[in-house]
């Protein structure tokens, strides 16, 4: 058998599972701009990400990893990655707060199922046979069901980041939307405070960027008071004309207010300032968060909880409070 690079990187994880902090330290690996993540294929990626959740929840504190782990369970289509997080939530005995989550996750992949076969379980046996994904996340619905609604999940913070003063060179970055029209951030943001989301056009997850395009179209419509810019993640292929498809399809009411952008030659400026959650392979991203950010006209900016977008009434008041709007 062949052993590869990302075997042998697999093949350490149980180790830093049992350090002092490793569960810390495996939830920092599942960043996905990690660089542990560069060049793998999107089938790669999902696999080390979902070894990463089963090492875990070998470890002494998965309670860690539950805000990460919620976002994936909430939008991956990976068996793997779901396996793995089925895992840490057996692992934390998980209740009955998280079963609807976890049951829309096996709709997902009801048609996609497959072995994990991570590389650091025993082999099977008679009395221990090995569970597909499906059955993993059956072994947790079982476990929250019989633990019921008095789990021992952590609470999971949902509030906005504050991460600093943008520096000029980021507020200055040109950007180029939907009708080849230049801008920058500091222009959008003269009159208004914005948000700021990211996507890409080739994305093939409709619980990421496409949900995130089409509820972001949903707050434009409701609140004029803010203004709204998504941003791709893959600036050379998403030219103005696949942005302005991609946003019509999607509901995007485009005006001076609301773009989709890209930018011309200042990504590694903006992806260092927001330090972006998104890692490239050979030929396009291999994994991505969903990402939104505040942006106020006195550069200080926020990075703000995805499912804020459901409510636009809790981003303006979120505004009023830090004095943004």
């Amino acid at each position: 058998m062949i052993i590869t690079l990302l075997d042998k990187e697999i093949d350490r994880l149980p180790e830093i599972a049992s350090r002092e902090g490793g569960s810390s330290l495996l939830t920092g690996m599942l960043d996905e701009n990690s660089a542990h993540f560069d060049g793998l294929s999107i089938e790669e990626t999902d696999w080390f990400r979902g070894h990463i959740y089963a090492a875990i929840a070998l470890s002494g504190a998965p309670g860690d990893s539950l805000k990460r782990a919620r976002e994936d369970l909430r939008t991956s289509s990976s068996p793997h990655i779901l396996a793995g997080i089925a895992r840490v939530l057996r692992s934390i005995k998980a209740g009955a707060e998280w079963c609807n989550d976890v049951e829309a996750a096996q709709r997902r992949i009801q048609f996609s199922d497959q072995y994990p076969d991570f590389r650091f379980d025993p082999p099977p046996s008679p009395c221990c046979g090995a569970r597909t994904s499906l059955q993993e996340l059956d072994a947790a619905l079982a476990a929250m069901r019989s633990t019921g609604c008095s789990g021992h999940m952590p609470a999971i913070d949902d509030a906005a980041e504050f991460l600093g003063v943008s520096p000029a060179a980021f507020y200055s970055a040109v950007l180029e939307d939907q009708d080849g029209k230049h801008a920058t951030f500091e222009r959008l943001t003269v009159e208004k405070p914005m948000l700021l989301a990211f996507f890409y056009t080739r994305c093939m997850n409709p619980l990421k960027c496409s949900l995130t395009v089409s509820r972001l179209a949903r707050c434009a419509q409701a609140e004029p008071r803010l203004g709204y810019v998504v941003m791709s993640y893959d600036p050379e292929y998403d030219t103005p004309h696949r942005l302005r498809v991609y946003g019509e399809d999607r509901g995007i009411p485009f005006s001076a207010d609301v773009r989709l952008v890209r930018s011309l030659r200042d990504w590694g400026e903006i992806k260092g300032v927001l330090e972006l959650r998104a890692g490239y392979g050979a030929a396009t991203i291999n994994s991505h968060a969903r990402e939104v950010f505040l942006l106020a006209s006195d550069k200080r900016l926020w990075r703000i909880p995805p499912d804020w977008l459901l409510d636009a009434a809790k981003i303006v008041d979120f505004c009023l409070e830090v004095e943004a709007l």
